[in-house]
């Protein structure tokens, strides 16, 4: 048995370096007007500081869904893995409210979702 870290997009993970050193990123949604935009899935990060200069209104973010969490742990757990889930401070995002739900749709695994306490980057 391995243990699996799982992270939000809110790490700042480089997605390349995450999957490198097997860790699972689950994105964020980025909303710029009525297009919202899973974060570094869809829009990378020079793709966001291009629309951050050019929209007329600043962006807002989103929590990922409990499913999203669910599809994240689903392929750990069925290779056996323990988790360990830390998530972006839980005094500015839902985000782990939505791995908990998530963590829950697998009882008998041996998921530990963390509240990293910070933002941007400090929980990597």
């Amino acid at each position: 048995m391995a243990v699996a870290i799982v992270t939000d997009s809110t790490s700042d993970l480089d997605p390349q370096r995450a999957a490198a050193a097997g860790v699972t990123v689950v994105p964020l949604f980025v909303v710029f007007g009525d297009t919202s935009y899973k974060d570094t899935v869809e829009l990378s990060r020079s793709e966001f500081y291009e629309k951050l200069a050019s929209e007329q209104t600043l962006p807002i973010t989103s929590q990922p869904t409990a499913q999203m969490f669910e599809e994240a742990f689903a392929p750990l757990v069925a290779a056996g893995d323990e988790i360990l889930c830390i998530t972006i401070s839980s005094f500015l995002s839902g985000t782990i409210n939505a791995a908990t739900a998530g963590a829950q749709r697998f009882p008998d695994a041996k998921i530990h979702v963390y509240d990293s306490q910070s933002a941007a980057g400090a929980s990597a």
